[in-house]
């Protein structure tokens, strides 16, 4: 009987498995017809259900443990080409195409099979680019460079050529070096063969090479000319390009007879093949007319430039900016003007487009291309020229205004174009009041102008007509800085060298408000604690606002109407006591790091983050007062962080839902490179080396997520500039130099930037070292005075007379390094 059991359990799993056997054959099938039907639904261009189709073959696969075999990489290789196909979607094409290559690559190893996968995919992100605009196309080309370039044949591949191409192209206005690199990559391949390729590439290389290396610029133009006149005589549109690239070579080279004519040979060309109303016989006319006025022929000039100018495929904005610069010449000064603001304002809409296209990185270097600061900045050009026009005197200010704004506003997450092209001298006049003043201030950083000042300051009230101007010696104002100036009792150089001919041009009466948008050195200046020949502070006689634009005055709120904060305090750098501070840092040396790369922090910056680094007991004090006080107030809730708690995470947690105020005690940092390679590296690099140290800055054991480090210790300006604390209406940073950074065309680039940046109202900051004792009695005194109803910036004159008027802390570096900026 038992046996008859134990035979009858045999034959019901033998049964079991031959039904799983046949049941597992029908699922095969199955997965083996959807993908069928997938190729089939693909061929009729139906590409969206294939992919939907293939995707539930890969899944019926999955159920029976199919994986890791031929078939299944092939399934997913389809797959991933239906996703880009049918859908457009990158993620669903690289998660696919990812995992069918990594399949290959275990099944067949390094062989054809495993690279046409590879090919495949970089083609696909090649293709995607092509179907995108600036930043994202430059993204996928980059990516796909990277997987053709682990092929090894990958020098034979249309794509990746292209990609080159492409690539070197959208880098011409961000790093024309790169340009460069490119195209000599192309030419390293191809240098065996003068293709059409290798000779659009030895033209590009004449365009990028113009600024760097004149000489080279024309070697490569004449090159191409000269190849395609004997191989492709009959390709005319090509010789005409090749005519034009040598004429503008030529005219930077002062050879003007000779541009002239290789652009007269480019518009015969363009005539014949394009007609009288065409783009190409403009621009033909247009820089031909250009070469004339470089020549001196302005009668020459004013014929073709006006030809180029009437043309309706011309080019408005370069067409009227060359009209304005002959007229300039010319002297007819209204003419002069008309072509100017119709340049500029064309100009200035293309510019503001071309930046909201840009990433944020790269923003700095599209906009100080000489070519687009000059543009910018014409306006500034010819106002300098014609003081007493009251056309330029009104453009001057809209430009100085724009120009300070353009970058600074575009760093920022919205889309600036609609509020920047609303900015000018009438939009500012109608924010003022009867007792108010706007005041500029702008730096030629450039060196573009030709003029003594280095520094206009541009005046402004409710009844100006006109803005007044004012200019200052920048030298002046440095050399004085550096106490080579003498100061005696009928000369104080900051006064006179700042503040006076201001106050006396504008009759600034006592009690007025000034709006006062600084630069360059300026903004690391406190002026309004600059003393005058009666030894009273100018903050103390008038009521200076600092604010980053005076396009932010109506933006700007007196008082502070804090419903909760954040404090941070007596942090603690090192959560392992037993290391010493000197051996942390050292340890820690490794952990400074970029977006997108790790930075080593070098030995000079180590070295003063040494010095520095150490538990500040005053802070913990500072914030556990201003709780107390805050806590009285009308602040419903107030959070103290103190010792670990005061960590990066916790300040990168703040984002989106910031509080109304946020006050931070500890130590800032800031570095500037010592030379300026360009506006980019400079400007990535202020904002790298320029931030504030949290709790746990010296530990070495951190929080990691994949191969990037997410918290370091080091709040760099470069991430607080990505978070969102619009909410905030004060920051207060009770730390040192906090207000300090590099300096650019584009205005202070460190921590003041990055809070802006984010979104804060108001900063409270400092331009020097501040002592902590009087940084506790001085931000006690400010708090206590904004809870007891006082605006702002009251509260806070109010609290450094107490200090200046003490026994103890009456030197102006106890108070006088803080400023408040809107």
């Amino acid at each position: 009987m038992n046996n008859n059991r134990f035979l009858f359990v045999i034959l019901f799993l033998l049964s079991c498995l031959n039904l799983k056997a046949q049941i597992n054959d029908v699922q095969y099938e199955k997965a083996i017809a959807l993908h069928e039907q997938a190729i089939r639904h693909h061929e009729d261009n139906r590409d969206s259900v294939a992919f939907k189709l293939a995707v539930r073959s890969i899944l019926t696969l999955d159920s029976l443990g199919q994986t890791n075999t031929p078939i299944y990489a092939e399934f997913l290789h389809d797959a991933g080409m239906l996703a880009l196909l049918g859908l457009n979607d990158s993620i669903q094409f690289s998660k696919y195409m990812q995992e069918a290559i990594n399949i290959k690559h275990k099944l067949y190893g390094d062989s054809g099979e495993y690279y046409w996968s590879k090919e495949c995919y970089a083609n696909g992100f090649f293709f995607m680019g092509n179907n995108e605009t600036f930043p994202k196309n430059v993204e996928l080309w980059e990516r796909a460079i990277d997987i053709y370039e682990e092929i090894p044949s990958h020098d034979s591949i249309d794509g990746y050529m292209q990609s080159l191409n492409n690539l070197s192209v959208y880098y011409e206005y961000i790093d024309v070096r790169k340009s460069i690199e490119l195209c000599e990559k192309i030419l390293n391949i191809k240098r065996e063969t003068m293709n059409p390729d290798s000779l659009i590439t030895l033209s590009n290389l004449s365009r990028f090479y113009m600024d760097l290396d004149i000489e080279k610029s024309l070697f490569y133009a004449q090159t191409v000319l000269e190849t395609r006149l004997k191989t492709r005589p009959k390709d005319y549109d090509k010789i005409r390009i090749s005519h034009m690239r040598i004429a503008s070579v030529l005219s930077r080279m002062g050879k003007y007879e000779k541009a002239i004519n290789h652009s007269l040979e480019a518009s015969n060309l363009a005539k014949m093949l394009h007609g009288n109303d065409s783009y190409e016989y403009a621009l033909s006319i247009q820089n031909t007319g250009a070469y004339y006025l470089g020549k001196g022929d302005l009668l020459k000039a004013l014929e073709y430039t006006k030809q180029a100018y009437l043309n309706p495929k011309g080019n408005k904005q370069e067409t009227s900016a060359n009209l304005a610069g002959i007229y300039s010449t010319l002297n007819e000064v209204d003419s002069c003007f008309k072509y100017t603001k119709e340049s500029w304002l064309l100009f200035r809409k293309q510019y503001l487009f071309d930046l909201n296209n840009l990433p944020i990185e790269n923003r700095f270097n599209y906009a100080s291309v000489d070519f687009n600061y000059g543009q910018l900045i014409l306006p500034i050009n010819y106002y300098l020229q014609y003081e007493e026009h009251e056309g330029f005197n009104k453009l001057a200010f809209d430009c100085i205004l724009f120009s300070k704004n353009i970058v600074l506003d575009s760093m920022k997450k919205e889309d600036v174009l609609l509020k920047t092209l609303t900015i000018n001298f009438d939009s500012v006049k109608s924010y003022l009041g009867d007792n108010e003043l706007a005041i500029e201030f702008w730096s030629n950083d450039e060196n573009l102008l030709s003029w003594d000042g280095d520094i206009i300051v541009s005046i402004l009230r409710k009844n100006y007509d006109i803005p007044k101007y004012v200019k200052l010696s920048k030298e002046t104002i440095y050399r004085t800085l550096r106490n080579e100036i003498e100061t005696t009792e009928s000369y104080l150089p900051l006064y006179e060298n700042i503040w006076k001919e201001i106050i006396d041009k504008a009759q600034i009466k006592e009690g007025e408000r000034l709006f006062v948008s600084l630069d360059n050195i300026l903004s690391q200046i406190p002026i309004e604690s600059i003393c005058n020949y009666e030894w009273e502070y100018v903050g103390d006689k008038y009521e200076v606002v600092r604010v980053s634009s005076t396009s932010n005055i109506p933006h700007i709120k007196d008082y502070i109407n804090g419903d909760n904060a954040v404090l941070y305090g007596g942090l603690v750098y090192d959560n392992k006591p037993s290391l010493e501070v000197n051996d942390a840092l050292l340890s820690a040396k490794h952990l400074f790091k970029g977006d997108n790369m790790y930075l080593e922090i070098g030995d000079s910056v180590v070295s003063e983050l040494r010095s520095n680094t150490k538990y500040l007991p005053w802070t913990k004090m500072e914030t556990d007062s201003i709780g107390d006080i805050l806590s009285r107030s009308s602040v419903n809730k107030v959070v103290v962080l103190h010792g670990t708690d005061g960590t990066e995470e916790s300040f990168r947690l703040l984002s989106e839902n910031a509080p109304s105020i946020i006050h931070i005690s500890t130590h800032g940092f800031c570095f500037s490179p010592e030379t300026v390679k360009n506006w980019y590296e400079y400007y990535r690099y202020c904002m790298d080396h320029s931030g504030l140290l949290m709790s746990g800055v010296l530990t070495t054991d951190k929080k990691n997520n994949g191969p990037m480090i997410v918290e370091d210790g080091f709040l760099r300006s470069t991430e607080i500039a990505a978070l969102d604390l619009a909410k905030t209406e004060l920051l207060v940073l009770s730390a040192c130099k906090t207000g300090l950074g590099g300096i650019t065309p584009f205005g202070m680039v460190g921590l003041q930037r990055a809070f802006k940046a984010a979104g804060v109202n108001s900063i409270l900051l400092t331009l020097n070292d501040v002592d902590d004792a009087a940084t506790y009695f001085l931000m006690t005194s400010f708090y206590k005075h904004l809870n007891s109803g006082y605006p702002k910036r009251q509260a806070l004159r109010k609290a450094q007379k107490a200090l200046r008027d003490s026994e103890l802390f009456h030197s102006f570096n106890y108070w006088g390094y803080f400023v408040l900026i809107d």
